[in-house]
C-alpha cells in the first residue's frame, strides 16, 4: 500500500475526529458516494500541484454544497486538500472502514471465487478465519468466473491469491 504510514496516521486521526462527533457512519456513506462519482478530471484537479489550495478548496466547497454533504465530510476532505494528501483519499476511506470494523469486533473478508461454493464450505471458511483471527467475521462472497478456479481472499491489507488464473500467469512468466 502506498504511503502506508501516512494513510494509517490520517485514518486514525479522522476516525477519532468523526467518532467524537458521532458522525462516522454518515461520513463513510458520503465518502463512498463522493468516491463513486470521483471523476478522473476532478481527481486530476484536486491532486494537481500547480493549482492553488484556495482554488481547490473553493471548488470542492461548491461541489459539496451542491451535493449537500455534511460539514464533517467537508472538513475531512479539506484537511486532505490542505495537507496535499488527496491522492490518499481512497486508501484512507478503506482504512476508516477497517478501523470501524475493528472497533465493532467484526472483520470483513472478501472471498472471491470462480464458482459458488457449498454453504457448508462457506461456514467452514468463516469458522476457520474467526478462530485464526480471534474475531467475528463477515464473509463477502464474490463470484468471479475469470479466476477459472480457486479463490482470492482479502482482509485488512492481506491478499491470499490461490486462483488458477494467478497460477497460470505465474507459470507463463516463468516459461517466457
Amino acid at each position: 500500500m502506498k504511503n502506508s504510514r501516512i494513510i494509517e496516521s490520517y485514518s486514525k486521526a479522522l476516525f477519532g475526529f468523526l467518532t467524537q462527533r458521532e458522525s462516522l457512519e454518515e461520513t463513510l456513506v458520503e465518502m463512498e458516494e463522493f468516491l463513486h462519482n470521483y471523476s478522473e478530471k476532478l481527481q486530476f484537479f484536486l491532486e494537481n500541484p500547480t493549482i492553488s489550495e484556495e482554488i481547490k478548496l473553493s471548488t470542492f466547497r461548491e461541489i459539496s454544497t451542491q451535493l449537500e454533504f455534511s460539514q464533517n465530510f467537508i472538513q475531512c476532505v479539506e484537511i486532505l486538500i490542505k495537507k496535499n494528501r488527496v491522492e490518499c483519499l481512497r486508501d484512507i476511506f478503506q482504512a476508516l472502514i477497517t478501523l470501524k470494523e475493528a472497533k465493532s469486533g467484526i472483520l470483513k473478508i472478501e472471498f472471491r471465487c470462480a464458482h459458488h461454493p457449498l454453504e457448508r464450505q462457506l461456514v467452514e471458511i468463516k469458522n476457520y478465519f474467526e478462530k485464526k483471527l480471534a474475531c467475528r467475521v463477515n464473509l463477502n462472497l464474490i463470484i468471479d468466473q475469470s479466476l477459472i478456479g480457486g479463490c482470492i481472499i482479502r482482509y485488512r491489507d492481506i491478499e491470499i491469491n490461490g486462483s488458477i488464473q494467478y497460477k497460470l500467469e505465474s507459470l507463463k512468466g516463468e516459461v517466457f
